[in-house]
């Protein structure tokens, strides 16, 4: 099996590019643009978390199936597709981000 973190990447800076045409052209609202990126985040996230408890049971209890390396599979992609998602995230609440973290 191969990753595809290329084609990932596409996929969700295309999607994200989509929503965002939407939103300039007023057929979204711009709450309704960030709900859909925060739902899509927190679904990924909870995959992630799912299948990483998956694998850690898998470890733990020394249970050898075939599942775990489609689990492990599984688990690598959804953790790749988080990455352009987590960058557009940051990238778009980088002065926010800046405020929280850079107090003096």
């Amino acid at each position: 099996m191969s990753y595809e973190f290329i084609s990932i990447s596409l996929v969700i800076i295309i999607l994200y590019l989509i929503t965002y045409v939407l939103y300039n052209e007023n057929i979204i609202t711009k709450s309704v643009h960030i709900k859909i990126w925060n739902i899509i985040i927190l679904v990924n996230c909870l995959i992630l978390v799912i299948l990483s408890l998956i694998l850690t049971i898998f470890v733990e209890y020394s249970i050898s199936t075939f599942l775990a390396s489609t689990i492990l599979f599984w688990h690598v992609e959804f953790g790749m597709a988080l990455v352009p998602i987590a960058l557009i995230h940051i990238y778009f609440y980088w002065k926010s981000f800046k405020k929280i973290t850079l107090r003096q």
